[in-house]
């Protein structure tokens, strides 16, 4: 679920790019109503993609930092995720 969550924030926020760069050509309004539907799915799937990285932490993070397992990679993945979150706050 989380590879999907993630494919989707990408998608759409490829999309919205893509959309907002058109906004000033001929169809700008078509491309306007583009641009709002992909960060409203955009925003949507964002809180999905946050609840699924909360219930990673006691469900796996935990159990695999007290198993000693993957330290170097789990501790990667969890500074890229708060980086993200954090970045996400700041828009």
């Amino acid at each position: 679920m989380i590879y999907g969550a993630f494919a989707v924030l990408v998608l759409t926020g490829v999309g919205w790019l893509m959309a907002d760069q058109r906004k000033d050509t001929v169809n700008a309004e078509l491309w306007q109503q583009v641009a709002a539907a992909l960060l409203m799915l955009h925003g949507g799937d964002a809180m999905v993609t946050l609840l699924l990285l909360g219930a990673l932490v006691p469900l796996h993070v935990q159990r695999a930092w007290r198993g000693r397992k993957n330290r170097a990679t789990g501790a990667t993945m969890v500074a890229f995720n708060v980086l993200l979150v954090v970045t996400a706050f700041g828009l």
